[in-house]
């Protein structure tokens, strides 16, 4: 889809702002466009703190004044001699931000702010070359960056130029037949063994149990674990939202699904909830009520249970890559208990090899193959 430019775009990677409450009164602030080099810090009163109402609404408050914001201002003029920079903030942002889940987008951001923007955000679009787009790659190579770290900022350089070539500002892409060839991939996480999972339960007890528990045995990403409501839980266990940078949202791949709970898991569940509690309340909080974030995590569960359990590296992804490896059955399955969008990520990161079960495997193979033929006589066996 081609965007009819140089119509004026709203600028989308400020518009959420950001809600302050100072003296029982609650404003909005976001920052405005560059003006002789700096960037405006605008705030505005959206009213009295009330009872009830919620960030969200206050939000939505917010971002009408943003619009009428950028709604005031001179159309930006979007031309082949845009520079890098300003064509990421006024076209790229707009046109692909909102379709990023909030880990996703901190992580894309970041990677766009220090390795895209950083070397080539002065020059003008239509200025960079394939050799630019090589060096830049050869250098986070030679300063040891993972393999996905560089992949994630060769995909964020082919959707600006892509998203260039849409809008007619160059005319063929500089990230054309780039490859990656002999860069190291980064540590994968591995499975924890069933021996590890056993000392894990055995020595924990009360909510940190119930966590890991529910990670290990349901495959919970740490958002999912933190968003689960005490309504969720019946015979199969419902994720539908993850409390993510201090806010409930949409699950990653923003869908709902249903894993089954086992028996011994849907009774310690009973357990837990018969000291009563609203149906939509958290399952787990901290000790003051709020909702567990993935530092909390990390500090009372990940950090508490290293020592208890004797496993110096244990961290919380483990136990999703655990539930992938470990949980027997079609991969089909294990991709949608999982929440993928395609077997492909749960084939590469999650479902991984067990020399014990290929061991098995091998035996059983060969069993079928070598048992003694059934010999048919005269009709009869």
């Amino acid at each position: 889809m081609r965007h009819n430019l140089p119509m004026m775009t709203i600028r989308q990677r400020y518009q959420r702002g950001t809600i302050r409450l100072r003296h029982g009164k609650v404003y909005g602030e976001w920052r405005g466009e560059l003006k002789d080099g700096k960037r405006a810090h605008l705030s505005v009163l959206l009213g009295q703190q009330t009872k009830g109402k919620s960030k969200a609404a206050w939000r939505d408050d917010l971002r009408q004044h943003i619009e009428k914001y950028y709604r005031s201002l001179a159309a930006p003029a979007v031309d082949s001699s845009i520079t890098v920079a300003a064509f990421v903030e006024r076209v790229f942002l707009p046109a692909y931000e909102a379709r990023w889940a909030k880990t996703t987008a901190r992580a894309l951001r970041s990677a766009l702010k220090h390795h895209v923007l950083a070397p080539l955000g002065a020059r003008p679009l239509c200025s960079i070359l394939k050799a630019d787009v090589v060096a830049l790659l050869n250098d986070m190579r030679a300063a040891g960056y993972a393999k996905r770290s560089i992949r994630i900022v060769k995909w964020l350089l082919t959707a600006i130029f892509e998203e260039a070539i849409d809008n007619d500002l160059v005319a063929k892409t500089p990230v054309r037949r780039i490859r990656l060839t002999n860069i190291p991939d980064g540590a994968e996480t591995r499975p924890l063994t069933e021996d590890e999972v056993r000392r894990i339960y055995a020595s924990t007890e009360g909510a940190v149990r119930l966590i890991w528990r529910l990670m290990i045995g349901c495959g919970l990403r740490p958002g999912e674990l933190a968003a689960l409501r005490r309504d969720d839980v019946g015979d199969v266990l419902r994720i539908d939202e993850a409390y993510e940078l201090g806010e409930f949202g949409k699950t990653k791949t923003r869908t709902v699904r249903y894993v089954p709970l086992s028996t011994s898991l849907r009774a310690e569940l009973a357990a837990w909830m018969k000291g009563g509690g609203a149906s939509g309340a958290v399952l787990f909080s901290r000790e003051d009520g709020r909702p567990m974030t993935v530092a909390y995590m990390r500090d009372q569960v990940q950090n508490a249970t290293r020592e208890a359990a004797g496993i110096p590296d244990l961290t919380l992804r483990q136990a999703r890559c655990t539930f992938g490896t470990l949980l027997a059955g079609d991969v089909k399955d294990v991709q949608e208990l999982l929440g993928h969008k395609g077997v492909e990520m749960t084939m590469k990161h999650y479902k991984k090899a067990i020399n014990a079960r290929q061991v098995e495997t091998v035996e059983e193979l060969d069993r079928r193959l070598t048992r003694p033929a059934l010999k048919i006589v005269g009709g009869k066996r």
